[in-house]
């Protein structure tokens, strides 16, 4: 009996040492070993065009929690003054935000009028009993009278302007874009729309081997920029054509890329879509605030080539940017820009792209033009650097923010 009990207790040292281990190796592996590339000041420029100010420095300074959540609730008060013209029936409105700092566990109630409220430990369970506790992290709330989602911040990441400066069309900290880009795939997408009978490429494969395809579907979108960045009508007509040719010549010549982009293109591309839009109004309510000045911002990033918040390669993260610049010309190239949202939603086997292309059916299209010797480099050394990124940076952050 005493052996056995010996034993058992050697068993937990045993156990307690590995825990200790573990928990050492996460702490110094994201503080010291692979820690988050860090910067307080921008690296990216901002883009200032007109009196336009897209970027970091073009909204007030938000770097500690104090600062931030007051911006972040009139974000969401912008954003739900606007919510119900940017899509038909919109469903994603009236959803109340509770945040909750990852670092000090502290969480606020932010309801669609921008109204702040400090929420108690046992509030914050009733309303969220499920907690994504990672930045950026989110669940829809099943607790409460009222629809909210929990939205997870990152203290750490607030103060780093490197985690989210690419959104120069928000131009803060990214929570606003989990609100409206992820809820949009949830309430809109997912309850409202159209089912295809089959989703390929569930695994969403980046089709890395297929470099031509990869090279083709980055000029396509290069062309959809410079037609909404283009200073006259006839400009933009002509380069609408242009990328149309090459967009017929990629589903032609690679109809089995287009089948595996085709749902990502519909789904991602849309959601991106609506992130955009969304974040410029409620981000920039005294620049943006018409259609007019909507299109003016749009313009100023689609010269800059921005957005590319997703400037990983790869099939489904070009998705993203495809059916988004479709979706501007589409709502430009259209008397009512609900036409082309109604249908896409009632047809699950259309993208931005191909309904811009019915849009200019019959119309004479110039021959494809060939991707220069550049664009195809650039393709492939973002390649390149995409499967030799260091991966343990992110997984040791995520885990130092689940356990600490």
């Amino acid at each position: 009996m005493k052996k056995i009990l010996k034993f058992l207790k050697y068993c937990l040292y045993a156990v307690i040492l590995l825990i200790v281990l573990g928990l050492a190796t996460i702490y110094i592996g994201h503080k010291f070993i692979f820690p988050i590339p860090f910067s307080e000041t921008p690296t990216i420029p901002d883009l200032k065009e007109d009196g336009l100010c897209l970027g970091v420095d073009c909204q007030p300074k938000a770097r500690t929690v104090d600062e931030f959540i007051p911006v972040f609730a009139n974000q969401i008060k912008h954003y739900n003054q606007i919510a119900p013209s940017l899509w038909p029936d919109n469903q994603v409105e009236n959803l109340y935000a509770v945040v909750q700092s990852i670092e000090t566990g502290k969480s606020w109630l932010i309801s669609p009028e921008g109204e702040i409220k400090s929420l108690s430990t046992e509030e914050l369970e009733n309303l969220c009993p499920v907690r994504a506790q990672y930045n950026i992290g989110f669940e829809l709330c099943s607790g409460g009278d009222f629809q909210s989602v929990y939205l997870a911040l990152s203290e750490e990441a607030l103060e780093n302007v490197l985690e989210y400066q690419k959104y120069q069309y928000l131009g803060a900290y990214d929570l606003l874009l989990t609100y409206n880009h992820e809820m949009f795939h949830k309430l809109e997408q997912d309850q409202k729309w159209e089912s295809p009978e089959t989703i390929e490429n569930r695994a969403r494969d980046p089709m890395f081997g297929n470099l031509e395809a990869r090279t083709e579907r980055l000029l396509i979108s290069q062309l959809l920029q410079e037609a909404i960045a283009a200073e006259t009508e006839s400009q933009r007509e002509s380069l609408i054509l242009q990328a149309l040719s090459n967009y017929q010549y990629y589903k032609d010549t690679f109809p089995e890329d287009y089948k595996a982009a085709r749902y990502f293109d519909r789904i991602e591309g849309t959601a991106h879509y609506y992130e955009i839009v969304s974040s410029l109004y409620s981000a920039y309510p005294e620049q943006v605030n018409s259609e007019d000045t909507l299109y003016q911002a749009l313009s100023l990033l689609a010269k800059s080539k921005n957005p590319q918040p997703y400037e990983e390669p790869g099939l489904v993260n070009e998705s993203y940017v495809l059916g988004a610049w479709a979706g501007f010309l589409l709502d430009e190239v259209q008397a009512d820009n609900s036409e082309w949202k109604t249908e896409i939603m009632q047809n699950p086997d259309l993208t931005p792209l191909d309904i811009l292309a019915q849009q200019y059916e019959g119309e004479s299209l110039p021959d494809p033009i060939k991707p220069s010797a550049d664009l195809e480099d650039q393709v492939k050394d973002a390649i390149l650097k995409e499967e030799n990124k260091e991966v343990a940076p992110g997984i040791f952050r995520l885990l130092y923010q689940l356990i600490f």
